[in-house]
């Protein structure tokens, strides 16, 4: 894993609950708002406390972070996401060693 992204992990597990429920409100209306309405609600304290709270209400599970231990990248290796081998000689590579054989068998019956 980069740095950045094991930066960002250590400070899911540092910010409170507010900060993360503010980042989650806001992935959760991103598709919903224009870009300067969500930049007013963001900016404006009174407002953005208010759509939390709206949102709160709608019944809506913030999900807390997930600790850097039992990060999916860590869990994962290499090897497992490899696809099957391939196999050394290729379709063409076949082709032309047919080609080459009918070849030979259609010169040494023409100097017959």
């Amino acid at each position: 894993m980069g740095y950045y992204k094991n930066l960002e992990i250590e400070l899911s597990e540092i910010h409170d609950n507010e900060l993360r429920e503010i980042v989650a409100w806001d992935h959760a209306h991103r598709h919903l708002l224009y870009p300067e309405e969500r930049w007013r609600i963001l900016t404006n304290e009174v407002l953005l406390k208010r759509a939390l709270v709206l949102w709160e209400r709608e019944g809506v599970e913030i999900p807390s972070p997930v600790p850097a231990s039992q990060h999916v990248a860590l869990q994962v290796s290499r090897r497992t996401l490899r696809g099957p081998k391939r196999s050394r000689m290729s379709v063409v590579g076949w082709l032309m060693i047919a080609v080459s054989i009918w070849i030979s068998i259609g010169i040494v019956l023409v100097n017959l």
